[in-house]
């Protein structure tokens, strides 16, 4: 969910843009295939094709919720568009230098949408190779684990820890204490990590124990840790086509961002720092 709300904040950013771009053109309509309206704001209409500009890049399973979200976006831009030309808005400074940023931005968006995305081109074997290279041998640790630790300064104050916890003390109860001490990062309910996450002397102790099992004393560059082992799971590795969407859309990225470089290469970019005599 948190990367469709991203994702509407920033596509409906982008697409109010090109409707008060809209709005604000004088010049004759083409003749094209009559527009459906969605909806009025006083004499103004919302049209079908607006609302298209804002969903034509969501994916299918968002559209429904994101439509509704977008229709009341489009209306509210249009309600206060109105209100801004009744006061002249439009003749202040401040939204003439607005404008014209905006206008950059979108000549520079159109650019990149027409010429250099329509340059890139992903097959599938280029799609199964990252699936290969980045998912598959990414995930050679198929296991991730749920572990909880105590942290103490000091070897001495750890056995004695570990004494209590022998003599049947309960782990959490001292765990708590001691994370208020140090801070919840160094001390406490770790939630499930992977190799590689936290030190090798702790991962390799960590990973060595049976569910519910304690460790003996790791020493770290943080202290003294007693660790527990909650619970152990294997991680699944989507399949290919579960993911595909996702890895041509990550490939398109890196793509656009080298013909993007290529593009600025071309220009003699200069920065001014204020210690420049220049």
């Amino acid at each position: 969910m948190r990367f469709f709300h991203l994702m509407t904040i920033s596509t409906i950013s982008a697409c109010l843009l090109c409707t008060l771009a809209l709005a604000e053109s004088t010049s004759s309509p083409e003749t094209k295939t009559p527009d459906k309206i969605v909806a009025w704001v006083g004499t103004q209409k919302v049209l079908q094709s607006e609302l298209r500009q804002f969903t034509k890049n969501i994916p299918p399973q968002f559209q429904a919720a994101f439509e509704k979200k977008a229709l009341e976006q489009i209306i509210e831009a249009k309600v206060f568009y109105q209100l801004a030309k009744a006061e002249k808005i439009d003749k202040t400074q401040a939204y003439i230098e607005q404008l014209e940023t905006a206008r950059i931005r979108l000549m520079a968006q159109n650019y990149i949408d027409q010429k250099l995305k329509s340059r890139i081109t992903i097959s599938d074997a280029q799609i199964k190779a990252y699936y290969q290279n980045n998912v598959l041998k990414k995930s050679d640790n198929k296991i991730k684990i749920h572990v909880k630790h105590i942290t103490t300064k000091s070897m001495e104050e750890a056995r004695a820890i570990k004494t209590r916890l022998n003599q049947g003390a309960p782990f959490d109860k001292i765990m708590e204490n001691k994370s208020q001490e140090f801070g919840k990062f160094k001390g406490g309910d770790l939630g499930w990590i992977t190799k590689g996450k936290m030190p090798p002397e702790f991962t390799n102790a960590a990973f060595a124990l049976e569910k519910d099992q304690v460790s003996s004393i790791v020493k770290t560059k943080i202290g003294y840790h007693i660790i527990k082992l909650v619970d152990r799971q294997e991680v699944t590795v989507p399949p290919l086509e579960q993911i595909k969407g996702q890895i041509r859309n990550e490939l398109i990225s890196s793509r656009l961002s080298s013909l993007k470089n290529e593009q600025k290469e071309k220009f003699n970019i200069r920065y001014i720092s204020d210690k420049s005599s220049d």
